[in-house]
C-alpha cells in the first residue's frame, strides 16, 4: 500500500500550463472543502437516517414501545421480525445456491473458457475466502430492516502474521531467517547443556503474506453519502467511516505525526443511535474501554470518494480522499476509477439513493397488533380474576387477595364481599387482528398459505389454486431478489473482477467444480461484462432437480433408441445433466460419482450381429471342403517330396560313383606311367599323351552326364512349382464357389423364413 502523505503548502505545484480556473486544491483549502462536504453528509446520516434505523432495529428486536403500564399486559407482536425472517430464507437460498448468481460474459468466442473460469474463481473468492454467506446475510438484514445494506471490496496488500518457534539449531535458524518473507522480531539463544550438544535458539518472527481481495458488509451507520444523491454513481460523496486503532492506521500508512493534532473520534460515530441500539439489543452496553496502550487508542478514519476539481481544470473528477479525526483532515488524496461499494435497498424509490424497508411496511402494524393483543389478554385476565368489592372491616383482606383455588374468605356478615363480573370481550379483537393480518399480507406479499403452508389456508383448495397462491407470494420475493442482484451482486462482482485484473495476483491452483484448475488472471479479458442469472420462479432446488431428472430420462431414452452416436444427445451432455443434479443436491465433488467426459468422445463401433444358422452351416461345409482339399494337396506334396528325395539319392550315388571312377582312373594312370617309364623311356612321352587324351575324353563325358542330370533336376523343380500353383488355383476356385453358394442360399433361407410355414409330409 502506498504511504500516505500530508497535504501541505510545500507540495510542488503543477506545471503552469496545466492550471485552469482557480488552480490546484491543496493544504488548508482542500481541508476546508472536504470538511464541509463530509460534515454535511455525516449530519444527514446521523441526524436523520440513524434515528429511523434505530427505531427499526428496536422494533425488530421486540423492545417495549414505552407506553406500557404496570399491571397490564406488555406483550409485543414482533411483526417486523416475523416479516423479515419470512422472506430472508428464500433470498438466501437464491444467492447461496450451487449455481453462480453472477456470470462473466466474454466479448469473443475464444474467451468462453476464460469467462467460465473467471465466474467460478470470483465466486470462490467471495464464498470461500470472504465468508460470502454471512456477509450476504448481514447485507440483507441491513436492507430489509434499516433501508440500507452495503458491500465493500478492496485490495489488501501483503500483510504479516506473527509466529514463534523454539529449540532451533543454528542451521534451522539460518534457513528460517534467510527466507524473503520472514522478518525476525526477537531472538533468544540457549547454550549447550552438555558436551556434544548444539546451541539452540528461540525466535519470534513475522511472515509476509501475499495480497488478497477483501469483501465485507459495512454497517449502515458507517456509510456516508450526501442528501441529494440519486444513485451511487452521481452522488457528490459516498464513503465509509470507522474507528480504527492507531497501530492499524500506522500500518496502513497514516503518518504518526498526524495523530497529535488531528486524531480522535467524534461523538456522533462513537455513540451513534443505531450502533447503540444494535449493541443494547444483545445486552452489550457501550461504555468506557480500559487503557490498552497508545497503539489501541481509536481514531476516526474515513475513506470518502468525492467528485472534486482538484487539478483546477474546471471538471470535477472522482477522488479517493482519506481523512483522520473528527475534523476530517485529509491524509491521502488520489484519483479513483470507481466507488467500491454496492448499496442495497429492498424497496427502492425512483430518483433517490435510499428507499423503504420491510420495517417501514410493518412497524405500525406491530404497534397496532401488540396493543390489540394486550387488550385481549387484559380482558381475558379480568374475566378469570375479576375485581372484588368488600365492606371494610367486615371481611379479611388477606383472604380476598389470596387467589388460591378453593381458598375461603372470612366475613363478619353476609354480602361483605361481592365480585365484579367482567365478561371476556377479546373475541371482538380477533376479527380486528384478522383484518390487520390481511393488511400485512397485502403490504409484504407474504400470505399464510404460501409462506407458512398453513393447513387452514390450504384446505379444500385445488392444486391449481395452491400453485397460484404460492406463485403470487413468490412474486414479491423475486422482486426483492432481482433488486439485490442488480444493486449488489452485479456491481460487486464487476468491481472484484477489475481489482483482480488491476493487481494481477500470482497464478494459483484452485479446485473449481470438482477439478483442480490453474487460475492465471493475466490471461483474462479486462473488458469482460457481467450478467445476473437469478433463477426467478425456478429457484427451489427440488423443482430444478425434478426437471433435470425428467431431462436425464429423456436423454437416456434417445440414446437407447438412436444409439450413443446419435446427432441429438451425447454421452458428455448426459453426464452434465447428472452432474447438475448432484450439484443442486449439495454434492461438491462430482468427480467422485461421474468422471469427466470429453465432448468429442466417440463410442466404439458396435459388435457384428451373430451369424444365422444357414450361414453357420454353409461356413461349416466350406471349411470341410477346404480341409479335404488341403489334405489332398498335402498328400500330393508328400509324394512329390518323396520322389524328389529318391532322385536326390540317385543323384548323390551317381556322383559318388563318378568320383570313384575318376579316382580309380587317376591311380591307374599313375601306375601305368610308372610302368611305361620303367620299360621304355623313349615311349613315355607318346604313351603319356595318349593316356592324358583318354583321361580328358573321359572327364568330358562325365561333365556332359552331370550337365544332363542338372537339366533333369531343374525340370523336376519346375514341375513341382507348377503342381503347387495348380493346387493354390484349385483352392481359390473352390473357395469362391463355396462363397457364391452360401450367398445364394442365404436369400433363399431368408425368404423361406419370411414365408408362412406349410405342411411337409414326413419322409418314409
Amino acid at each position: 500500500m502506498k504511504a500516505y502523505q500530508l497535504n501541505t503548502d510545500d507540495a510542488p505545484p503543477p506545471k503552469p500550463e496545466a492550471r485552469k480556473g482557480k488552480g490546484r486544491l491543496k493544504g488548508q483549502e482542500l481541508h476546508r472543502i472536504v470538511n464541509g462536504i463530509v460534515s454535511d453528509a455525516t449530519a444527514f446520516v446521523d441526524g436523520e437516517l440513524s434515528t429511523f434505523r434505530a427505531d427499526a432495529s428496536s422494533y425488530y428486536a421486540g423492545d417495549p414501545f414505552g407506553n406500557e403500564e404496570e399491571g397490564r399486559s406488555q406483550v409485543i407482536i414482533p411483526e417486523v421480525r416475523n416479516t423479515v425472517l419470512g422472506i430472508k430464507p428464500s433470498l438466501m437460498r437464491m444467492f447461496t445456491a450451487p449455481d453462480p448468481v453472477v456470470e462473466f460474459v466474454p466479448r469473443t468466442e475464444q474467451k468462453v473458457q476464460l469467462a467460465k473460469q473467471a465466474t467460478d474463481y470470483v465466486n470462490y473468492l467471495f464464498v470461500e475466502k470472504n465468508d460470502g454467506f454471512l456477509n450476504t446475510n448481514s447485507v440483507l438484514d441491513d436492507g430489509l430492516i434499516r433501508r440500507l445494506g452495503c458491500f465493500k471490496w478492496w485490495w489488501e496488500d501483503s500483510r504479516r502474521e506473527s509466529h514463534a518457534t523454539s529449540g532451533l539449531n543454528q542451521d534451522a535458524l539460518f534457513s528460517l531467517v534467510s527466507r524473503d518473507d520472514v522478518t525476525p522480531t526477537s531472538l533468544e539463544s540457549h547454550p549447550a547443556e552438555e558436551d556434544g550438544d548444539e546451541e539452540t535458539f528461540d525466535v519470534e518472527y513475522t511472515v509476509a503474506l501475499p495480497g488478497r481481495i477483501r469483501i465485507a458488509a459495512v454497517p449502515p451507520e458507517e456509510v456516508v453519502y450526501d442528501r441529494g444523491a440519486r444513485s451511487i454513481e452521481d452522488a457528490l460523496i459516498f464513503g465509509h467511516r470507522r474507528a480504527y486503532p492507531k497501530g492499524d492506521l500506522i500500518a496502513m500508512g497514516v503518518p504518526e505525526s498526524a495523530f497529535e493534532d488531528h486524531g480522535g473520534v467524534s461523538g456522533t460515530l462513537e455513540y451513534n443511535a443505531e450502533k447503540t441500539q444494535r449493541r443494547n439489543a444483545v445486552g452489550e452496553n457501550i461504555g468506557s474501554t480500559p487503557d490498552a496502550g497508545d497503539a489501541n487508542n481509536l481514531h476516526e478514519y474515513g475513506e470518502y470518494y468525492i467528485r472534486l476539481d482538484v487539478d483546477g481544470d474546471g471538471f470535477a473528477e472522482l477522488r479517493k480522499i482519506c481523512t483522520l479525526g473528527p475534523a476530517f483532515y485529509p491524509v491521502h488524496n488520489e484519483p479513483a476509477p470507481e466507488r467500491p461499494f454496492a448499496p442495497f435497498c429492498p424497496i427502492p424509490e425512483a430518483h433517490t439513493l435510499s428507499g423503504l424497508s420491510y420495517a417501514d411496511l410493518t412497524m405500525d402494524l406491530q404497534l397496532i397488533k401488540s396493543n390489540l393483543s394486550r387488550g385481549m389478554l387484559d380482558s381475558f385476565a379480568l374475566s378469570i380474576f375479576p375485581r372484588t368489592a368488600f365492606v371494610e372491616g367486615q371481611a379479611s383482606v388477606e383472604d380476598i387477595l389470596n387467589t388460591e383455588i378453593g381458598a375461603p374468605i372470612r366475613m363478619k356478615r353476609d354480602n361483605a364481599v361481592m365480585p365484579f363480573t367482567h365478561p371476556f370481550t377479546g373475541e371482538k379483537a380477533l376479527s380486528i387482528l384478522s383484518y390487520f393480518d390481511e393488511e400485512g399480507e397485502g403490504r409484504t406479499g407474504q400470505t399464510k398459505g404460501a409462506m407458512s403452508m398453513d393447513s387452514d389456508a390450504l384446505q379444500s383448495s385445488t392444486k391449481q389454486a395452491v400453485n397460484a397462491a404460492v406463485t403470487s407470494a413468490q412474486e414479491r420475493t423475486e422482486m426483492v431478489a432481482r433488486v439485490f442482484a442488480e444493486q449488489c451482486y452485479k456491481r460487486m462482482f464487476r468491481g472484484v473482477y477489475r481489482l483482480l485484473v488491476l493487481h494481477q495476483p500470482k497464478a494459483e491452483i484452485v479446485k473449481l467444480r470438482g477439478q483442480y484448475v490453474n487460475v492465471d488472471v493475466s490471461a483474462w479479458d479486462a473488458d469482460m461484462d457481467v450478467i445476473v442469472t437469478v433463477a426467478l420462479g425456478t429457484s427451489l432446488p427440488e423443482q430444478r432437480i425434478e426437471r433435470l431428472t425428467l431431462i436425464a430420462a429423456k436423454q437416456e431414452q434417445i440414446m437407447q433408441l438412436a444409439g450413443p452416436d446419435n446427432p441429438l444427445v451425447s454421452l458428455a451432455q448426459l453426464r452434465n445433466t447428472y452432474a447438475r443434479i448432484l450439484e443442486l443436491s449439495g454434492e461438491r465433488d462430482i468427480s467422485s460419482y461421474f468422471k469427466p467426459v470429453d465432448p468429442n468422445y466417440a463410442p466404439p463401433a458396435p459388435p457384428a450381429p451373430p451369424p444365422s444358422p444357414e450361414q453357420i452351416l454353409a461356413e461349416a461345409q466350406l471349411q470341410i471342403e477346404k480341409m479335404k482339399i488341403e489334405k489332398e494337396l498335402e498328400i500330393k506334396a508328400a509324394e512329390l517330396a518323396l520322389k524328389k528325395s529318391d532322385q536326390d539319392h540317385e543323384h548323390r550315388m551317381a556322383l559318388l560313383n563318378h568320383e570313384f571312377e575318376i579316382t580309380k582312373l587317376s591311380h591307374e594312370l599313375t601306375l601305368k606311367r610308372y610302368e611305361i617309364d620303367a620299360k621304355n623311356d623313349t615311349l613315355h612321352t607318346q604313351q603319356q599323351e595318349e593316356l592324358e587324351a583318354k583321361a580328358e575324353e573321359h572327364a568330358l563325358r562325365l561333365m556332359t552326364e552331370d550337365h544332363e542330370r542338372q537339366r533333369e533336376d531343374a525340370a523336376d523343380e519346375r514341375a513341382r512349382e507348377d503342381a503347387e500353383t495348380e493346387r493354390q488355383h484349385q483352392l481359390e476356385v473352390l473357395t469362391r464357389e463355396q462363397q457364391h453358394e452360401v450367398m445364394t442360399q442365404q436369400p433363399d433361407a431368408n425368404m423361406a423364413a419370411s414365408e408362412p410355414a406349410t405342411d411337409v409330409p414326413a419322409a418314409e
